[in-house]
């Protein structure tokens, strides 16, 4: 089984589809999100930086010892994110807030385009297109 399993950014066949794999990750640390590529990108946006601050602050102040915010970079980031999209649209998800095209009818764009012209996110797209689903 581990032979046929897919490396980073390669598809394997798979019984009834392809199965792939990619891997947010720094290359020297190996480790890594993709809220991790996201994050440093939004702040790049006035907006978006002072939303990113504002969600640490708010986080700061509410944690505990044990917590998975406090104690997990990768929680933290996700937890930052989600709190600061909720100026666009309460009440969504990170998955929601990450989505990219039209938004739905009454909801505001989360994320600007730009954040995924990012080396990282254009090498998913790439990845993503090459599926072989036929």
């Amino acid at each position: 089984m581990l032979a046929r399993m897919p490396t980073h950014a390669s598809w394997v066949k798979g019984t009834d589809f392809p199965i792939g794999l990619f891997v947010f990750h720094d290359p020297t640390t190996c480790q890594g999100t993709l809220e991790d590529h996201i994050e440093p990108a939004l702040r790049g946006d006035a907006v978006w930086k002072d939303r990113l601050d504002g969600a640490e602050a708010y986080l700061t102040s509410l944690e505990a010892a044990g917590d998975d915010v406090k104690d997990s970079p990768s929680e933290r980031a996700k937890a930052r994110l989600t709190i600061a999209g909720q100026f666009n649209n309460a009440g969504e998800s990170l998955g929601q807030l990450i989505r990219r095209g039209k938004p739905p009818k009454g909801t505001q764009p989360t994320i600007p385009d730009s954040v995924f012209q990012t080396p990282a996110a254009q090498a998913l797209a790439t990845f993503l297109t090459s599926a072989p689903w036929t």
